[in-house]
């Protein structure tokens, strides 16, 4: 008897695997074959992307890529920005963003495959039964189970396949805003530490300055009393007295806030140590830029691609909603066994399987799904003059950049002549003042005057080493560097 059991089991078993080939089948010719139901992308014309050149831009030199913040040749602004990158709050936080959409992916290309369970069950019951005479009574009845369920959404048309690809263009978002959180902060580092310097470098002159106005404060005020000096006059230099003691103690207090700031901004304690290079380290930081073509920048900027992946998941988007229209097919196969009786359940004539189709066609839904077929349509609209939002933007910020600083190089110049002018008469009044033929009050004035307009120019250098890190940004220079300097964490 033992073959003809066998036999039985084969002819039981075969449906069972006649099923299985069939879903198997279903899965592999559907899925990579299904009709996607999203518009195609389409090149976004930007007014100004075709032109040859930035209108400020003077050099005429192709653009070169490099890490921008090492071109000022200072050690310790490297090092900081490396670890601004790496311990700043904003930085960790922007890459545990990335890992977030990277598991996000993979939740939501989970359902491209079938989703397989296991399910074990015991049950007693008691039911009414009838014997042979029709009389009622109650019998128990056990019920034990062991059941592999696999279920199945064939994507007819890419639904499944579009929301997936949704979740990955978020995920390539996500590394692009990675990129533009290191770029805002190697650029907000730069600027503080250029800031810390160039206020390291002012303060001596604000106290040589205060000292100047506190002597000539009281020389005025001896020369009012003894009625050689006017009242106006000694009144306007005890207010330039107070003003010089005033924007000392602002300075101090600027200077201490930078360095807190500095601190703060790349994850360290505030108040730690801070290492800083004199301000004439960054003189040759403020050579000209070349700019490279606009077309070309649009594929540099980080937020550019962001708002280009924007596009395409809401095109994507179309197709999700589009297909919500159409009919769904789902597949489910359960295959075990069910025995009312445990020392039965696994021989062959306990085991079962079942095969259940269902096709889905939505038919009366008072016009909702045709009306997020529309709003997932105006909502790619929106991000397609969103892109050229950002672009123009990108246009704009870098056309800024090289016209200021022309101007303040313009102005530096000037004010640089007019320091060199002071310095001479300066240098007469000192003079004229040993032999005699100057007075103290005018002497100290000079004096004044030059230590104000050395500050000018100070603070000139420092505005145009400021519009280097504007120009360096809005060109999308270095985001390259970022990989290599995080150790490929957002890779």
């Amino acid at each position: 008897m033992a073959p003809d059991i066998k036999k039985g089991t084969e002819m039981r078993c075969k449906p069972f695997s006649w099923v299985m080939g069939f879903v198997i089948l279903t899965l592999f010719f559907f899925g990579p074959f299904g009709c996607s139901m999203a518009p195609q992308m389409k090149k976004i014309e930007v007014p100004g992307e075709k032109r040859a050149a930035f209108s400020g831009d003077k050099t005429g030199l192709p653009f070169v890529d490099s890490p921008w913040w090492t071109s000022f040749g200072d050690e310790h602004l490297t090092k900081l920005v490396q670890t601004a990158l790496k311990q700043s709050p904003d930085a960790r936080h922007a890459l545990l963003n990335v890992e977030a959409f990277r598991q996000q992916v993979i939740i939501a290309q989970a359902p491209l495959l079938p989703g397989i369970d296991f399910r074990g069950d015991i049950g007693r019951s008691r039911q009414p039964t009838y014997d042979r005479r029709g009389n009622r009574k109650g019998e128990e009845f056990n019920n034990f189970g062991l059941l592999l369920t696999a279920s199945y959404e064939v994507d007819l048309w890419k639904k499944i396949a579009n929301s997936a690809e949704m979740a990955r263009l978020a995920l390539l978002a996500s590394q692009e805003n990675l990129n533009t959180v290191y770029q805002t902060l190697t650029a907000n580092v730069s600027r503080l530490y250029f800031e810390i310097s160039e206020q390291e470098a002012e303060l001596p002159i604000w106290e040589q300055l205060h000292k100047v106005t506190k002597l000539q404060a009281n020389d005025a005020k001896r020369g009012y009393f003894n009625g050689i000096m006017d009242g106006n006059t000694y009144l306007s230099i005890q207010q330039r007295e107070e003003k010089a003691r005033q924007d000392l103690y602002a300075n101090r207090r600027k200077l201490a806030v930078s360095r807190f700031g500095l601190n703060t901004l790349m994850g360290r304690e505030p108040a730690a140590s801070l290492t800083v290079s004199p301000f004439t380290t960054f003189e040759k930081g403020l050579a000209l830029v070349p700019a490279g073509l606009p077309s070309k920048l649009l594929e540099r900027r980080p937020d550019v691609r962001i708002a280009e992946l924007r596009v395409r998941q809401a095109l994507l988007n179309i197709g999700v909603k589009k297909a919500a229209l159409l009919p769904a097919l789902t597949l489910t196969v359960n295959g075990g066994y069910r025995s009312p009786e445990l020392s039965d359940l696994t021989s062959g004539s306990s085991k079962v399987w079942a095969l259940l189709g269902g096709l889905v066609q939505p038919i009366f839904h008072r016009g909702a799904k045709k009306a997020a077929v529309r709003k997932a349509e105006i909502e790619a609209q929106m991000a397609v003059e969103t892109y050229r939002k950002v672009a123009l933007n990108a246009f704009r910020e870098v056309e800024s950049a090289l016209a200021i600083y022309e101007e303040l190089s313009r102005q530096l110049e000037q004010e640089e002549q007019a320091y060199r002018n002071e310095t001479i008469v300066y240098r007469r009044v000192h003079n004229g003042y040993l032999s005699g033929t100057r007075s103290f009050q005018e002497f100290l004035s000079a004096k004044i005057s030059l230590l104000s307009r050395k500050i000018i120019v100070s603070r000139l250098v420092l505005g145009l080493l400021q519009n280097r890190v504007q120009l360096f940004t809005a060109l999308g220079v270095g985001t390259r560097e970022f990989t290599r300097i995080t150790g490929d964490q957002h890779e």
